[in-house]
């Protein structure tokens, strides 16, 4: 999904990652922590306006509508992602590759292929 700077951007009401249960807590963070910085990249007008606080110190905004970070099941997470996709839902996939690795070049040789 792409949007040109004249499209009203939709307002979503909703934002869940889900990670494999099975994940240490470590790893659950981190898959967590790429799928919102990739959500953001796809989807900028999800973050709300620069917060002020009380001493007049501006901070970036924050999502209004939160993330809900929740775990399923490894055999449910295509089955959750089918659901999704089929109902016009937004998906962003982490493969397990991404965690074998630290070079994004390595990463796409273990079988995920980044669009351009």
């Amino acid at each position: 999904m792409s949007l040109d700077a004249e499209e009203a951007a939709p307002q979503p009401t909703r934002c869940a990652i889900v990670v494999d249960a099975s994940l240490p807590a470590g790893r659950a963070a981190n898959a967590a922590a790429v799928i919102a910085l990739t959500l953001g990249k796809r989807h900028p007008h999800l973050a709300g306006p620069d917060l002020v606080d009380g001493s007049g110190r501006a901070h970036p905004g924050l999502i209004p509508i939160g993330i809900a970070v929740l775990a399923a099941p490894a055999e449910e997470l295509n089955d959750l992602r089918a659901k999704a996709l089929k109902n016009g839902i937004d998906v962003v996939d982490f493969p397990t590759q991404g965690q074998q690795t630290t070079d994004y070049a390595k990463f796409g040789a273990l079988g995920s292929r980044p669009r351009r």
